[in-house]
């Protein structure tokens, strides 16, 4: 399987990136709003770490 998908995926999450947002927060902020209809659970947890990057900003682990 190749890369290129995922890349586009992230690239267009990505897009409308506000300039203060973690890549990696913004990422997970957007998946979790996705799934939060399907799955909530899968939901829950990308809110959870978008919000721990909200609250922790210098305590990143990932850097995306």
């Amino acid at each position: 399987m190749s890369a290129a998908p995922l890349m586009a995926l992230a690239n267009r999450l990505d897009h409308d990136r506000p300039a203060a947002a973690s890549r990696l927060g913004w990422r997970c902020f957007q998946l979790g709003l996705a799934f939060l209809a399907s799955s909530a659970l899968i939901g829950a947890l990308l809110l959870l770490v978008a919000l721990l990057q909200l609250l922790f900003p210098e305590a990143r682990v990932l850097r995306l």
